[in-house]
Order: C-alpha cells, then structure tokens, then sequence
C-alpha cells in the first residue's frame, strides 16, 4: 500500500513540475581567515560541497541548498582564534512557495506585480535553527 501511495505521488510531482534544475558544486578558496563568526578557518583554507535543487509546479515552487563544509574552524575574539576545531559542517535550507493566485483561483496580478506567494524558509546547521514565514512577489 505505502509503496503504491509512493508511486502515485511521484508520478503525479513529475506532472504538476513545469521547470527542474538541479546542481552540484565543489568549491576551494584559501581567503576564509580574520574575524568572522562563521566563515574563518584558522589556515584560510575552506572546501565546500554544495547541492542546489530548483522546481516549479502548478501551485509555486521549491529552491533548496546543502552546503558540506570542511575546514579547520575557530572562534574568533577581539582578532584571536580562542578556540581551534577541525570538523566538518552541514548547512542546509528550504524554501517553498505557494502560488495565491493558483490556491485562490483567481489572477492576483496588478501592474508590475504577476503573483503573490505564502513563502516559507526553514534554515538549519551546527547549533542553528531558523524558521522563516512571509508573503513573496513575481515582478514581470
């Protein structure tokens, strides 16, 4: 029963999806050094995996990121690395929107404005939870 439920609702997500992109990106930098809560390493050196995944469908859409970082960090204080980890770090949000005009029924649009949306954001990552919720707008 569980795995027809599966099918159906995948089945039915690939047709309500209008536009889908997704990457990957591997990025090295050697500048992450100074004074800054949650970039600085303590050499500078920084590599970051990061997955990015955007969708459209019929009631709104989805933009996500995971960004795994591995570096060797530091607390900073008053210009000074107190205190010294190296570890690796998972960071992540979500972010949905629904359509009001396509949950409403009717065009909301006005002047510049093409369709207002319900967004949400829900951020996550080492001792950080964010939850984020308010009103988006396409602009022609």
């Amino acid at each position: 029963m569980v795995s027809r439920l599966l099918v159906v609702l995948l089945g039915t997500a690939s047709l309500l999806c209008a536009f889908e992109s997704s990457n990957i990106q591997l990025l090295y930098a050697e500048g992450f050094k100074g004074d800054s809560f949650a970039y600085d390493t303590q050499d500078g050196h920084k590599t970051t995996l990061t997955f990015e995944h955007f969708r459209t469908h019929a009631l709104g859409d989805l933009f996500m990121f995971i960004d795994y970082t591995d570096g060797a960090h530091c607390r900073f204080d008053a210009g000074e690395c107190v205190e010294r980890r190296t570890d690796h770090t998972l960071y992540s949000e979500i972010s949905p929107r629904l359509s009001l005009s396509s949950m409403s029924g009717y065009d909301l649009s006005h002047g510049v404005v093409r369709d207002l949306y319900l967004s949400a954001q829900y951020n996550t990552g080492h001792d950080f939870v964010a939850y984020l919720i308010g009103v988006g707008a396409d602009f022609t």
